[in-house]
């Protein structure tokens, strides 16, 4: 994780392969990342996280979430203030324990349960 806190703010897109940022335990935040258009998390990522923040980002567009993310633990997944956002991709079993989502990533999560 410490890896994201050295990349440029003004990045537009951010991908972030498979199997990685598994042992950071805390909340997730990508809001330093201004101008963040594209956000691409694979799977097996943040397996470990509590808590997944996407607060007020003007140009965030889209947000594709891999299979298996952010599934250890309890968690609250924020989303709010991204006005700019038209998609939002949840793979199989990402915040499946999480207490508090977005009513559209609950949903994707019910379906996503319901086709295993």
């Amino acid at each position: 994780m410490d890896d994201l806190k050295t990349l440029p703010c003004k990045l537009e897109k951010l991908t972030i392969g498979n199997g990685c940022c598994n042992d950071f335990t805390n909340s997730v935040s990508f809001d330093r990342f201004t101008q963040l258009g594209w956000l691409e998390v694979g799977d097996n990522c943040f397996t470990g996280a509590t808590m997944l923040l996407l607060k007020d980002m003007q140009a965030l567009r889209s947000v594709e979430i891999g299979n298996y993310c952010f599934s250890a633990f309890e968690g609250i997944f924020e989303l709010s203030g991204c006005p700019a956002l038209t998609r939002l991709s949840v793979g199989a079993s990402s915040f499946e324990k999480y207490q508090q989502c977005p009513k559209n990533v609950q949903e994707k999560v019910l379906a996503n349960k319901a086709s295993e």
